[in-house]
């Protein structure tokens, strides 16, 4: 009986260590998938404010065009439209924002609905009629609680940190045919063929190389590495050079596949150094220790904005310093 007894208890004890080693698991796992979910959410819900600010550059744009296009002259907005007496049009970009102009008699009111991976952010903004530009080639953004930058200061870049850790592929990961996710593409270096589109982030320890007439969307981000940009790119996500460049030359000179030309980013750009050659759009921050363009008078757009203690300092004119209100 007693040796029953013991097997029998041998049996409980052994039950209830797997039950707490079961329950460990289980709230490993799910802590591991809360913070991973966590990181995914911070990545869109920054993403989602960008492509609203996004809308607002490009809502100011056409009003400082006086809604024409600088390319081809032709119309840029929509008719007017008149509700409760105030004059609106409606700006719409397919997967990055949905922007709406109300018209009163001294100022328009922009208030831009961004979007990503589900998630919305809005902004909303009332610019003077006529919507006033600058002369000057130097400009940073000034958001009232963040207080009044310094254009003199020198810029100081903040600290990014990645709080998400996929797991490297060894080596370099070519990718020669189109890829859509869920899981990001990650690996110690990152090469991405011309004329392929990935609906997906990427991530790298090292370098990331973008050919032409690539179209991402999803986040670029090196961690100690550069990425270079090439010819008629669309990129909707932020580019992050955590620690390296962004550049348009690949290393040891010469340019990366030609000119980054005709390329547009739809998101933050982040580098130690970021460098663009002609007719690049920018719908989103920018911000390195130099900002440079092979030709700042093509059509680049700029919308600086701080993270952390971050200072922009961009070279383009004809910008608006305004002050962002979140809805």
């Amino acid at each position: 009986m007693r040796s029953c007894g013991e097997r029998g208890s041998v049996l409980v004890l052994t039950l209830i260590v797997l039950v707490l080693v079961g329950v460990a698991v289980t709230v490993t796992y799910t802590a591991i998938l809360s913070t991973t979910r966590s990181a995914y959410t911070l990545l869109a819900s920054t993403q989602a404010l960008y492509a609203a600010e996004s809308g607002v550059n490009e809502a100011l744009w056409r009003l400082n065009l006086n809604g024409k296009s600088h390319q081809n002259g032709s119309s840029y907005i929509q008719e007017w439209t008149t509700v409760n007496g105030i004059n609106t049009f409606t700006v719409v970009e397919p997967d990055l924002f949905a922007v709406t102009v109300s018209e009163g008699s001294t100022s328009y009111t922009i208030t831009s609905a961004g979007h990503s991976q589900g998630i919305t952010r809005t902004v909303q903004f009332t610019v003077s009629k006529p919507v006033p530009v600058t002369s000057s080639v130097n400009w940073v953004e000034e958001f009232n609680h963040k207080g009044k930058v310094d254009n003199q200061q020198i810029p100081e870049l903040p600290q990014v940190v990645l709080n998400y850790s996929p797991q490297y592929q060894a080596g370099e990961l070519v990718v020669s045919t189109d890829y859509e996710g869920p899981e990001p593409l990650a690996a110690e270096v990152v090469r991405i063929k011309a004329g392929v589109t990935v609906k997906a982030d990427i991530f790298a320890k090292g370098d990331i190389f973008i050919e032409d007439d690539v179209t991402i969307m999803g986040n670029v981000i090196s961690e100690s590495g550069s990425i270079y940009t090439a010819k008629r790119g669309l990129i909707i996500g932020s580019v992050i050079a955590i620690t390296g460049d962004i550049n348009w030359e690949k290393p040891g000179g010469g340019h990366a596949y030609g000119h980054s030309l005709d390329t547009e980013i739809r998101g933050l750009v982040y580098g130690r150094y970021v460098g663009f050659g002609n007719n690049n759009r920018i719908y989103g921050a920018v911000i390195g220790s130099t900002v440079s363009f092979n030709n700042p008078k093509n059509t680049v757009q700029l919308v600086p904005e701080y993270i952390n203690t971050g200072i922009v300092q961009i070279y383009l004119p004809g910008m608006v310093t305004r002050t962002w209100k979140l809805l």
